[in-house]
């Protein structure tokens, strides 16, 4: 005998079917590394093998508890070398921010040949975390120029990069709970068409006189909407 289906039912497939669309939606990162104790491991699908450096190693290095950087070699292909839209997710402190020096990359592909500048996660001699794109390769465009958010010592903080092309590539602070602390946007002048396609690898880390340590650092392929980046931050 056939039974009619109730209003129950029927709103309970509805949420099924809510439930499956969401979690065919949400993005998986390209890069998934989980660190901690001295010890990075890549959770994303590609599972790349994480290289260190030595501390201190060209002056880009450092990260983890055991003083060593992560280091990404260049792969054709590899959507983490992408130069369309990304969103970068880094969870990290410092027990010494602040030391008298020129701009340091703690994150991305940039180097200290002109021509080689791409895309990276910056510390500067006044606490202060930047971000700088290039479209080609010689100038620099920092976020937010003679501000940035000022790092507080041995706090965790989680730092948010997102750009699409044609738009305005933004930073965003967050505290370890997923609070929003600020939000800085490059200047309505700087909408790239595209960053300049380099082949080095991605460095995450910096020099060991910082006392930088990473939980975290994810990269997913596109900017991800407020509602995805909310998700992921209370994703620990």
């Amino acid at each position: 005998m056939k039974t009619k289906p109730t209003l129950l039912s029927f709103l309970a497939c509805l949420s099924i079917s809510a439930s499956s669309l969401n979690a065919q939606s949400t993005p998986e990162p390209v890069l998934n590394i989980q660190a901690g104790n001295g010890v990075a491991v890549d959770k994303s699908e590609k599972a790349r093998e994480i290289a260190e450096l030595p501390a201190g190693s060209n002056n880009t290095c450092v990260a983890l508890e055991s003083e060593k950087a992560i280091e990404i070699p260049y792969a054709e292909g590899d959507p983490l070398f992408s130069t369309a839209e990304f969103t970068w997710i880094l969870r990290a402190k410092f027990s010494n921010p602040g030391i008298p020096e020129i701009f340091t990359p703690i994150m991305g592909r940039w180097f200290a040949a002109s021509n080689d500048r791409s895309a990276a996660l910056i510390l500067d001699p006044n606490k202060m975390i930047l971000f700088s794109l290039s479209s080609d390769g010689t100038s620099q465009k920092v976020l937010s120029e003679g501000g940035g958010y000022a790092i507080p010592e041995d706090q965790w903080r989680i730092f948010v990069l997102r750009w699409k092309q044609g738009e305005l590539a933004s930073l965003s602070i967050y505290g370890n709970d997923g609070m929003h602390l600020q939000t800085h946007k490059t200047a309505q002048k700087f909408l790239l068409p595209s960053i300049k396609q380099v082949s080095q690898p991605f460095l995450i880390g910096a020099p060991a006189k910082y006392g930088m340590e990473i939980k975290s650092v994810k990269v997913f392929d596109r900017a991800l909407t407020e509602e995805e980046l909310t998700a992921d931050l209370l994703t620990k």
